[in-house]
Parts: structure tokens; sequence; C-alpha cells
């Protein structure tokens, strides 16, 4: 029972997630990825406007979250998002119209593609 982590406990060395981390994708090498196939500036990627879309963004935490398996909390700080319910709602934005559109789907998959060419 030692094993598991209290609530608020910091990750040890032993802990699952620290040892995938090691093998994840680092975040700048995905933002780095979405800023060359969406043609925008890494500025873009991190200032959050309300009232206006930004699919890159939306990508970006989307793919942070799952390539380099940081929890929502991790993506709302990096981002300088005040909360991480903002970057939940994005995920499950960008999932949901991946659903829809095919377009949208081949292109993050070819992005998450690249992000793992480059990683092996």
């Amino acid at each position: 029972m030692e094993r598991v982590r209290r609530p608020g406990a910091a990750l040890t060395q032993e802990h699952a997630r620290h040892e995938r981390r090691v093998l994840q994708a680092a975040p700048e090498r995905v933002i780095g990825e979405v800023v060359q196939r969406y043609r925008v500036t890494r500025e873009e990627i991190f200032q959050g406007k309300r009232g206006k879309e930004n699919e890159a963004r939306k990508v970006v935490m989307y793919l942070v979250r799952r390539c380099c398996d940081r929890t929502l909390p991790e993506v709302a700080e990096y981002f300088g998002v005040g909360s991480y319910s903002t970057v939940s709602w994005s995920c499950r934005a960008t999932e949901a119209k991946m659903a829809k559109e095919k377009r949208l789907r081949d292109r993050v998959e070819k992005i998450k593609a690249s992000i793992h060419q480059l990683q092996a």
C-alpha cells in the first residue's frame, strides 16, 4: 500500500507516469510540428482570444495531452490557461470535430505520425 500515491504527493522516480514520460515526446516537439503544419507562429499558439476560433491552439493542447502524457493542470500551466477545464474543453471539442471532419482527423494523424517518427 505504500506505493499508492497519496493525493497531492509528488511523482517519484518509480511512478509509472514518470517512466512513460521519459519515452514520450516533449511538448516543444509537438508545438513545432503544429506550427509548421498550420503555418502559424508560436505566439498564436500561446495566445488565446475569447470568441475567436484557434484550431491550431486546440490541436496542440490535444496533442500535448495525448502524445506527451501530461495531466490537464500541467497542460493548463504550460499554456498559461487560467483553468484546466479550458484544456479539457479544448480536447473534447477537438475530439468531437475530428469525429465529424475527416480533413481534421487526417491532419492530426499526420502530425502524430510525424511526432512519433521524429522520436524514433
